[in-house]
This record gives structure tokens, C-alpha cells and sequence, in this order.
């Protein structure tokens, strides 16, 4: 009879031994399975934030190249708008082209241009002719309102100037001759311009 109580005894102590392992083995699967799915899950987040990450650095980068790219056609643009304005094909200075002696100076004003001449005599005396006028569509400026001096200039650079006449009429015509453009002046009073021809200086 003792001896079947041991034995009994130890069956029960045997059998809640086991159910104690099986349990512990499942806890520890359990939470295995946990730290790995814990894992994995976090595994895919960074994964996530990373791709985020890389495509918000490429639209930035792509912003800033459409940026640049805005910044470069306006430079361009205005740099175009500038040589349009600059290639006027009247304003200038035209240098008579024998001696050099004759000056024409052509000035945008807007509404019309300002017309200087200025021709040297000597080292101490000039001539200079002062009109305005507007150029038509086949490159004439004919001007009424010409005011001619006569300079004179002393050794200590003083300057005495003669009006010779104020209501001067006359034209200049502008052309090309395959290398220059050139200007020719007709002086209705004095016929001062006859036969030169004035190119424009670059």
C-alpha cells in the first residue's frame, strides 16, 4: 500500500512537472513570436521612413533645380530685352570717314532725337550744328530747327561762340554698305555735308 502511494506521489509530482515545462515552452514561443513580429514591424517603419526620406530630398532637389532653371531663363531673358534696346539702329556716334574731323552724335530722346555735329576747323575753332528730328520708315530724319555756332578757343581754354544761323533746315539718311552703317548729311543752308560719309563707330 506505501508503496503505491509513492508511486501515485511521484506520477502526480511527475505529471505537474511536465505541465509546468509545456507551459514555460509555450511562453517562450509566444514571446518569441512577439519580439520577432515587434521586430519585423519596426524593420518595415524604418524601411518606410527611409523611402520618405529619399523622396523628399529628390523634391527638394527637384525644386530647387526647377528654381535655378527660372532664375537662368529670366537672366537670359533679360540679357535679350538689353541687346534689343542697345541695337538702335539711329542712336550713336558717326565719324566722318576721310579725316575724322566730323562728328555726328545721334541721341534717343524717346519721342524724337537730338543731333549733334561737330566739325573741327583747327585745334582752336570748331563748328557745331544742334537739331532734333525723327527718323521715317526709310531712314530719313529731315529736321527744321537747326542751330549752328561758330567756337572759338583760347590758350587758356576759354571758348567765345558765334550763332551763325538758328532756323537751319536739312536731312540724314542712314544706310549700309555691306561693312558699315553709314550716314550722309544734306545742309539745305550751306550744303556743309556734301560728299562725306559718316560710319558708325562700334
Amino acid at each position: 500500500m506505501k508503496k503505491k502511494m509513492i508511486m501515485a506521489m511521484a506520477m502526480v509530482m511527475l505529471l505537474s512537472g511536465c505541465a509546468e515545462i509545456k507551459v514555460t515552452t509555450s511562453d517562450i514561443q509566444e514571446k518569441t513570436s512577439s519580439a520577432t513580429t515587434a521586430a519585423a514591424t519596426e524593420e518595415k517603419t524604418t524601411k518606410a521612413e527611409a523611402e520618405t526620406t529619399s523622396v523628399a530630398k529628390q523634391e527638394t532637389a527637384s525644386a530647387a533645380e526647377s528654381a535655378a532653371d527660372t532664375g537662368s531663363d529670366a537672366a537670359v531673358q533679360e540679357e535679350t530685352e538689353e541687346t534689343i534696346v542697345q541695337k538702335n539702329p539711329f542712336e550713336g556716334t558717326y565719324s566722318e570717314s576721310n579725316s575724322g574731323r566730323g562728328i555726328i552724335t545721334v541721341t534717343d530722346k524717346g519721342d524724337f532725337y537730338n543731333i549733334n555735329i561737330h566739325w573741327a576747323g583747327s585745334a582752336f575753332e570748331c563748328a557745331e550744328w544742334d537739331f532734333t528730328g525723327m527718323f521715317n520708315g526709310r531712314q530719313v530724319l529731315t529736321y527744321s530747327d537747326c542751330v549752328k555756332k561758330h567756337l572759338v578757343y583760347s590758350e587758356d581754354g576759354s571758348c567765345t561762340s558765334e550763332t551763325i544761323y538758328t532756323d537751319g533746315t536739312g536731312t540724314l539718311r542712314v544706310s549700309e554698305d555691306g561693312e558699315h552703317i553709314v550716314m550722309t548729311w544734306k545742309d539745305d543752308v550751306e550744303d556743309e555735308g556734301s560728299g562725306y560719309y559718316f560710319y558708325k563707330q562700334e
